[in-house]
């Protein structure tokens, strides 16, 4: 689903005008502004996108270790 997304948000870019990317990047933080910089650079789009999914697997890991060791400390 996540890999979807990316997708997703690639396809939106890639069919942005000149105008509506500099008017995305002069609305942006940093944060923002780097995110939409890595989905404009298609030579990185397939590597980026996994590394993105490796990293919100482990949030979801680290999430979901933390609920089970609530319910470990409330037994």
């Amino acid at each position: 689903m996540i890999e979807a997304t990316f997708k997703v948000l690639i396809k939106f870019v890639d069919k942005l005008s000149k105008e509506e990317r500099r008017a995305a990047r002069e609305w942006s933080n940093e944060d923002k502004l780097a995110f939409f910089d890595l989905l404009l650079k298609s030579d990185i789009k397939q590597n980026a996108s996994k590394e993105l999914l490796k990293k919100v697997k482990k949030s979801i890991t680290d999430i979901d270790n933390w609920r089970e060791k609530i319910v470990d400390d409330l037994k």
